[in-house]
């Protein structure tokens, strides 16, 4: 597993655990202020300080992503190797680079905690019910946003120009058994997260 997810899963785990409050773990952006000031006063100052870290961390971004399809997210791949081969970048390939436009850089790419822990346990319990995940990784697979991807996914508008071309990243469920992407007709990968910058 990549070490940044597993920091990410490590810290909401240890949040979850640590809060033990429903109010808490189940706080949205309809929670009015009296109630999480209630909440906070039931908090040690250690699990304030976990909250205060996983808000910090978790809700100042455009969209805590969530479950596409994979053969939808295929063509953002395949865009991104392409890209990468016209700069040089890639298998071996002759290397006649000529860059005529700039492409808006994507720093990092964040994803809403609870979404994202959500969607890998529900992955472990459909394709790896027995080993409770022994036998899965989950891959960090760079791609780029393609029109037809970002089309049938925002209206268009702001949000739709801003993801344009833009670099970002899907997570996908990798079976350790066959050393192979889980490809069937029906598999999720997990992108649509807040772009930075």
């Amino acid at each position: 597993m990549n070490l940044k997810l597993f920091l990410v899963v490590a810290l909401l785990v240890t949040f979850i655990a640590a809060c033990n409050d429903n109010a808490a773990n189940n706080a949205n952006d309809s929670t009015s202020a009296a109630e999480k000031a209630d909440t906070m006063k039931r908090l040690s100052p250690d699990q304030a300080m976990r909250l205060a870290i996983f808000e910090n961390v978790f809700e100042k971004f455009d969209g805590p992503g969530g479950p596409v399809l994979l053969s939808k997210a295929e063509p953002c791949f395949r865009l991104y190797e392409t890209r990468m081969a016209e700069h040089g970048v890639g298998r071996p390939v002759p290397v006649n680079v000529r860059i005529t436009k700039e492409q808006k850089i994507t720093d990092y790419v964040i994803f809403g905690g609870k979404e994202l822990l959500n969607w890998i346990e529900k992955t472990v319990k459909k394709y790896d019910p027995d080993g409770l995940g022994d036998n899965l990784e989950f891959h960090i697979q760079f791609g780029i946003y393609t029109d037809t991807y970002i089309g049938e996914r925002f209206p268009a508008g702001q949000e739709r120009e801003r993801r344009k071309n833009r670099f970002t990243v899907f997570i996908v469920p990798y079976d350790l058994r066959t050393k192979k992407n889980i490809a069937f007709d029906d598999t999720e990968v997990f992108n649509l997260g807040g772009l930075q910058p």
